[in-house]
């Protein structure tokens, strides 16, 4: 069995979720981004910033443990279990938990760095990001620490087709 967990880093618009779903389809998402989601549109507000960032962190704690919800065992040791954590995740300080966590119980950790310039993915974004911010979320990027399994994915001009 398989146990792998997904850290993503990238400013908004650098394909996080497409790399997921185009290399993972399999994993679980978690996401603060999904807190947003209201009768599947997302209503993002940024006072509630923290308390999204806390929810995704809590339900992914818990499925670390291989539980729902409710506390239950939610599979058998046969079958691969990958989960993926798609926020930006620029400072170390805020992926470190996760990989502290997943190491903790026994996950293969790999971090994957997606380098799309801040222009190209401003014009892509889902979620209203002023090119501005875009380009200075992409300044404050860190380095991965350099025990952390990192993976960096640099932006093709056939991405933005």
């Amino acid at each position: 069995m398989k146990k792998l967990v997904l850290i993503m880093r990238g400013i908004p618009g650098s394909g996080k979720s497409t790399w997921i779903k185009n290399n993972y389809p399999e994993a679980e998402v978690f996401s603060a981004d999904h807190y947003f989601i209201v009768n599947g549109i997302y209503v993002f507000d940024k006072d509630k910033i923290q308390e999204a960032h806390k929810k995704c962190f809590s339900l992914f704690l818990m499925r670390t443990q291989c539980l729902d919800e409710a506390g239950d065992i939610v599979y058998g040791d046969d079958k691969d279990f990958i989960l993926a954590i798609d926020n930006t995740g620029l400072r170390n300080w805020e992926i470190s938990p996760y990989v502290s966590l997943a190491s903790t119980y026994g996950y293969e950790v790999k971090v994957v760095r997606l380098n799309t310039p801040p222009m190209v993915a401003a014009s892509r974004n889902i979620h209203g990001v002023p090119p501005s911010t875009v380009n200075r979320m992409a300044k404050s990027i860190e380095s991965s620490l350099p025990w952390w399994n990192e993976e960096v994915v640099e932006y093709k001009e056939s991405d933005s087709e």
